[in-house]
């Protein structure tokens, strides 16, 4: 009798908490995803990329920089310009003399100290500079989705994984409580396979929870909150077989932000050109067309046509600071420059030697399932023809358990990993994600 009742009050417990699961877990059930558009690993990076604030800002900056061209064009053009005046003069005899002028004022630069051909430089170079922002952003939020993405799959594949070891524990359950009705084993191996079967229970729970928070978070990531959606599954992308130099020399030719630092450098070169500029005379052409006089439409008229030349003295040492502060500009820029490749050197090396040792150690894990499934089929047969213990079932379920959650986490670390190494050398764009995902299969 007290048998039946501590059945019937676990019954109850494994009620409450299958309710749970379906709560919890919901979002990774066949049927519940059929009702949701389901988006590749491709479509996903669409939509951030159209979506991402970050971007958007970095290309309304790039549109700005564009501008600058134009602003180093005009300075080049001629100057026209005209205006009207009025004057009063009250003074003796004549209390009320009024003057009305009218004129016309045209300038055209002839040698503008060279400014124009170095600001032309200095524009294009921060179109440049511009596009490595957009391409740096991209990156980052492709990294972000590629992240979350992954994310989103191994916790879906460790609800799988927590899911079949509740099955396994239930069918063994039945089992022992079969042996136990016609006196094959103790009360006590049907306890603690109705413990080991409460543990899978919460297992599965809280795999469910990961797997909504991994949810939750790619929706974040696309600008998807109220837009529910599942994805499709990655087993693998095609693999780039590159020596760590190749690596590292196609890191410097490719990385945006190693791109945007030479042309800051270059762009402080520039910089040093156009300090010296000012000590340089600037020659330009005038001319001037007025009428004035004392009606509204007055009668007397000027014309003024020369030439200028303007020769800098002294300024007050204006000048020589301005070129003091663009050297160090470019000595600023060529130590960012060495900093910043000694940077790239280091996350190329940390990306490769990741990814080979994920390599090795998911080859290794690999084994390991294939015994562990065999271990299993071969202990439950033993147990329930009374040659193996309840202890060896648990045991046996524990590992495979284990063995699969290490090679999933394995798995999706390794594509990540994969992932990675082009982010460190700048070939994560789109173009390259597709034809890797193309490549392998």
């Amino acid at each position: 009798m007290k048998y039946r009742y501590i059945s019937k009050k676990l019954s109850v417990v494994f009620g409450i908490l299958f309710l749970l699961i379906i709560l919890f877990i919901s979002l990774s059930s066949p049927a519940f995803a059929q009702k949701m558009k389901r988006l590749s690993l491709p479509e996903c990076m669409d939509i951030a990329l159209s979506r991402n604030p970050a971007i958007k800002s970095a290309e309304e900056n790039l549109i700005k920089a564009r501008l600058q061209t134009r602003d180093a064009y005009s300075s080049i053009l001629p100057k026209l310009s005209t205006g009207i005046d009025y004057a009063h003069f009250h003074s003796t005899p004549s209390p009320h003399d009024d003057n009305y002028s009218f004129y016309v004022d045209l300038q055209q630069p002839i040698y503008d100290q060279g400014k124009y051909s170095v600001l032309k430089k200095q524009a294009y170079s921060s179109i440049e500079i511009s596009e490595s922002d957009l391409d740096i952003a991209r990156q980052e939020v492709l990294s972000k989705v590629i992240n979350a993405y992954l994310d989103t799959l191994k916790a879906s594949e460790m609800v799988n994984i927590a899911r079949e070891s509740r099955d396994r524990l239930g069918e063994h359950l039945s089992v022992a409580k079969r042996r136990l009705e016609v006196g094959l084993v103790a009360k006590n191996d049907v306890l603690r396979a109705e413990m080991e079967l409460a543990n899978a229970e919460s297992r599965l729970i809280h795999a469910g929870t990961g797997l909504s928070l991994s949810n939750e978070q790619l929706q974040k990531t696309l600008h998807m909150e109220d837009e529910p959606f599942s994805v499709a599954s990655i087993e693998r992308i095609a693999a780039d077989e590159k020596t760590i130099g190749e690596w590292i020399e196609l890191a410097y030719q490719k990385r945006p932000d190693y791109l945007q630092m030479l042309k800051r450098k270059e762009l402080a070169s520039l910089g040093i050109s156009f300090a010296k500029t000012d000590f340089f005379p600037f020659v330009s052409l005038f001319g001037n067309y007025s009428k004035s006089g004392e009606r509204f439409f007055p009668d007397e008229e000027d014309i003024t046509v020369g030439g200028r030349i303007s020769i800098p003295i002294f300024e007050g040492g204006i000048r020589y600071t301005r070129l003091r502060k663009a050297r160090h500009d470019l000595s600023l820029s060529e130590y960012g420059e060495a900093d910043l490749k000694r940077q790239i050197r280091a996350d190329v090396m940390k990306a490769y030697l990741n990814l080979e040792d994920l390599k090795a150690t998911l080859k290794a894990i690999d084994k390991q399932i294939e015994y562990a499934q065999e271990n299993m089929r071969i202990v439950e047969i033993r147990y329930q023809e009374g040659e193996a213990t309840n202890l060896d079932v648990l045991d046996a379920n524990l590992l495979l358990e284990q063995a699969k959650t290490d090679f999933a986490t394995l798995n999706y670390d390794f594509i990540m990993a994969q992932f990675a190494i082009l982010k460190s050398t700048g070939g994560l764009t789109a173009e390259t994600i597709r034809n890797s995902l193309q490549l392998s299969y």
